[in-house]
């Protein structure tokens, strides 16, 4: 096992991907504990709620089944890895299918959504510039007090710059995914 990295003069300590799975190697973590590392900072998820989940699995079926993502993957309540100290936990991430995941890096993934109640400043503050910082094309958070959506999209400068936001009857057309367009009223039960 390696060596846990040092505290830091005030006691902090950073932790890594290989740090993480060593403490569930040993039984002292579980890996379904709801827990993402960001920055080497460990962070507790909040509990998802009953509207949380029936939204993020609509949008997940709604994605799985459209004809544009063919030849795309897409993953629900999985870690993404971006680096030893940066595995975010986000709900759906979208990426091309012909990538192992294992060597999948922040600029391949077209889209990531996550669905907002009580994380939605974590999700604007914390994991909108760690997105960006990795090159992942496009971010969308699902606000769901507001039913609004903050769409986020790469520039050619490689920054987000300012976000839109889509209303809940308006539509978003996705920049990294070519044909895809997407409003909350294309999400009902039935598909």
């Amino acid at each position: 096992m390696n060596a846990p990295a040092p505290l830091d003069e005030f006691g902090y300590r950073k932790w890594t991907v290989t740090d993480i799975r060593a403490l569930i190697d040993q039984g002292l973590m579980d890996h379904q504990d709801p827990y993402e590392l960001i920055d080497g900072v460990l962070y507790e998820m909040p509990s998802e709620g009953f509207d949380h989940v029936d939204l993020k699995n609509l949008l997940a079926e709604w994605l799985i089944k459209h004809p544009q993502l063919r030849g795309l993957r897409v993953i629900v309540d999985s870690t993404l890895y971006l680096s030893e100290t940066n595995a975010p936990d986000p709900d759906i991430y979208v990426y091309p299918r012909d990538i192992p995941l294992r060597e999948l890096k922040g600029s391949d993934v077209r889209l990531v959504v996550e669905v907002a109640n009580s994380s939605l400043r974590k999700d604007q503050v914390l994991k909108a510039p760690l997105y960006e910082r990795f090159g992942v094309q496009e971010y969308w958070i699902l606000d769901l007090e507001t039913r609004t959506f903050e769409v986020r999209r790469l520039s050619s400068d490689g920054t987000y710059g300012e976000a839109e936001t889509v209303s809940a009857d308006g539509r978003i057309a996705c920049g990294s995914i070519e044909g895809l367009n997407f409003s909350l009223a294309d999400l009902t039960p039935e598909g």
